[in-house]
């Protein structure tokens, strides 16, 4: 990882980063602007975060002593500082891990290398790799205190048209499949499921549970409409995470001997392999789906 390009997305709140605050003595030299050299990360944890940023980036930190650590990244300069020592600076001035307003963006050789790299250290992400409409790759994860990281690459125009086209394909394959279901075809419904694709949803749901098998997820469905009047499931977005999608639906469910529509929102989130769904995951809480995909909005 020698050469990594330290970008610094940085908008200071309340004190969490400090940007140049450790840095050496300027030189001679007149500027007409001022260099962004370093940003800072206030910790309770010196030891930890340090621990973590070696692992992630590959290089040893500099240290001096156990309360500051310095990263040198090629570009820029990534500083570890704590917390206790920032309060007796400068009292008042920084609050360890609230940081929810800059990321640190790293570029990179190879986001899906990287990706699989830190498999074992993370066992959660912002959101998967993705490519994105500006013409980056970028995969976003969290620091042990919570700061958002971004490890991006320029994106091949040919791999990037390939997985838009993609991509396009896989949503109207799901939304034939809701419109399939709307219509009571349950065979077309499933198309897109992989014969062996792992259903669930959640136990408050009626006949809530896990499925197993494009089978098992036909019976689900088909359940789920017998045991109403009328029932509509209308995805109302599509949003990718790497190699899952999260799709909001609106549903409307009429019980048998009324005219009262019942409703509500919820998420489903499809993992894919090979172009079909291998995973359905469904969720009351939408938020809660998004977190769940590593699909969290990020900038780059």
């Amino acid at each position: 990882m020698n050469g990594l390009k330290l970008l610094i997305c940085l908008v200071v709140a309340g004190g969490v980063f400090a940007a140049g605050l450790h840095t050496s003595a300027d030189n001679s030299e007149a500027q007409t602007n001022p260099i962004l050299m370093d940003t800072c990360l206030i910790t309770n944890d010196v030891g930890h975060l340090v621990k973590f940023y070696e692992s992630v980036l590959g290089i040893k930190a500099q240290r001096s002593g156990d309360e500051y650590a310095e990263f040198h990244t090629g570009v820029g300069v990534l500083a570890i500082f704590s917390a206790e020592a920032q309060e007796k600076y400068i009292p008042g001035s920084g609050e360890a891990a609230r940081n929810r307003s800059a990321i640190l963006e790293f570029k990179v050789a190879d986001v899906d290398h990287e990706y699989a790299r830190l498999q074992p250290l993370l066992k959660t992400w912002a959101k998967r790799p993705t490519t994105q409409p500006w013409g980056t790759r970028s995969v976003y994860f969290r620091d042990p205190d919570g700061n958002l990281v971004n490890f991006y690459m320029p994106a091949k125009k040919k791999a990037q048209m390939k997985e838009r086209e993609q991509m396009e394909q896989t949503i109207n394959a799901l939304r034939a499949a809701y419109a399939a279901f709307n219509k009571g075809d349950i065979g077309a419904a499933v198309e897109p499921l992989d014969a062996q694709i792992e259903w669930t949803e959640p136990a408050e749901f009626p006949g809530g549970g896990t499925y197993h098998g494009r089978e098992g997820a036909r019976q689900y469905l088909a359940q789920s409409r017998a045991a109403w009047a009328d029932v509509i499931s209308e995805p109302e977005q599509f949003i990718p995470a790497g190699d899952r999608i999260v799709v909001f639906v609106h549903v409307r469910l009429l019980p048998k001997n009324s005219n009262e529509w019942q409703e509500a929102r919820i998420a489903d989130v499809y993992t894919f392999r090979n172009g079909k769904a291998i995973q359905m995951q469904a969720f009351a809480d939408r938020q809660e789906a998004l977190r769940w995909a590593g699909a969290e909005v990020a900038s780059q």
